[in-house]
């Protein structure tokens, strides 16, 4: 068994992509579709590093995409946050691009990343995306495997540092989904879930023995959803107005090969505001409900900005995240943001949960004032101190 180490608190959060590379994935969302992958909340203490590693062409700078036939882009990746301390990686992103296709149409894709970080953590990720019927159907399917090592705090809305076991994990997942366009920016699609868990080491003499005697560190989960999703967006990366809604359910079961019985529901809702010329008001309601048999890498975890990740979790969790986002002096911009989030057993038990409240503020430099991709830093304060956060794009 594996002795206790502690992760540094509080460690700069940060995902740099160097200036001679194309910047990639990191936390840019869909330039065309506008959409997020149904992979995008995973496990349970790994939201910095699911964000550094969501890899995305569309966030490829114009030039460095061929005009039609094949093209490939190396890029490197280097980031920190406090659940992964400082990490580095490389990957690479390849493309086709039809004869006739619109310019500023995403081509077909396939990224490939692969990272390690000072806590031995290790991943690797694989993405195709191909489109359909001039562009109506997305179709993508997530391979990723890792090798993690995190920190189990307990479950439950309250608990306690003292109560903290490290463990080390490896996990296996495949995600293909697939989504139509019906009309403007309604979408419906659907998904399927394959992820296989196992504890391989873990603090001795904690609630991690009793979970491992049970066979709830183990597992498989196999299941298959539907996602209804709509888009007003001007803008997939910096918004100014209009918002981008989603809701998603997907049901788990021995027919299908999984070891739990489960379903999940997940709601992600946002919504911006332009209260002034380049000053925007954004909101972010996530929520997300996983009822049935759960198992150590199932429970939902508080991400908010200024919590520690996998701090708070349990079966059903939900928050709220709002940022003042405004101008300063050319390129340099900045931000006021604040949150709250709680986690229950059951829904009820969220209306006299104690919320954890978190705030903070931030500065931003346009690295590309064209397509509105900027460098974020933030400061997040909260329970556990001063969490700072230094990524590109923005937070949602």
């Amino acid at each position: 068994m594996m002795e206790s180490k502690k992760t540094p608190f509080g460690v700069l959060s940060l995902v740099l992509s160097l200036h001679a590379f194309p910047v990639v994935g990191l936390e840019a969302e869909r330039e065309t579709s506008k959409s997020s992958s149904p992979s995008d909340e995973i496990t349970t203490s790994q939201a910095s590093f699911e964000r550094a590693m969501d890899g995305d062409p569309a966030a490829l700078s114009r030039e460095h995409l061929p005009k039609t036939g094949f093209g490939i882009k190396p890029f490197p990746l280097v980031f920190a946050s406090p659940e992964t301390s400082i990490g580095v990686g490389a990957g690479a992103v390849m493309t086709y691009r039809e004869k006739d296709l619109d310019p500023h149409a995403r081509p077909h894709s396939v990224s490939t990343m692969a990272a390690y970080t000072l806590n031995r953590q290790a991943m690797m990720v694989v993405q195709p995306t191909v489109y359909f019927w001039k562009r109506r159907i997305e179709a993508r399917g997530d391979l990723i495997y890792r090798r993690w090592s995190s920190q189990f705090f307990g479950i439950g809305n309250k608990t306690h540092t003292a109560d903290r076991e490290n463990y080390v994990s490896n996990e296996w997942y495949f995600m293909p989904w697939a989504a139509l366009r019906v009309w403007r920016g309604l979408r419906f699609g659907v998904s399927y879930t394959l992820r296989a868990s196992s504890l391989v080491n873990w603090d001795t003499g904690g609630a991690l023995d009793s979970m491992a005697a049970a066979g709830l560190t183990d597992g498989l989960r196999s299941g298959f959803g539907v996602i209804a999703d709509w888009d007003s967006r001007d803008h997939a990366f910096f918004p100014t107005h209009g918002g981008w809604h989603r809701i998603q359910w997907t049901a788990s079961r021995r027919g299908f090969g999984s070891d739990f019985t489960q379903n999940e529901w997940k709601l992600d809702f946002r919504q911006f505001f332009e209260l002034a010329a380049s000053h925007i008001l954004a909101l972010h309601w996530f929520s997300m409900i996983r009822s049935g048999e759960l198992g150590l890498f199932d429970y939902i975890p508080v991400r908010i900005r200024g919590v520690f990740a996998g701090r708070y979790q349990d079966r059903v969790m939900t928050s709220l995240e709002s940022e003042y986002r405004f101008p300063v002096w050319k390129r340099m911009g900045g931000a006021l943001f604040f949150g709250f989030g709680s986690v229950g057993k059951r829904v009820r038990d969220l209306a006299s949960a104690s919320l954890h409240i978190a705030g903070g503020a931030g500065v931003r430099f346009a690295l590309d004032p064209v397509e509105h991709i900027n460098l974020r830093f933030d400061l997040g304060i909260g329970e556990g101190g001063v969490y700072p956060y230094l990524q590109i794009q923005e937070a949602f």
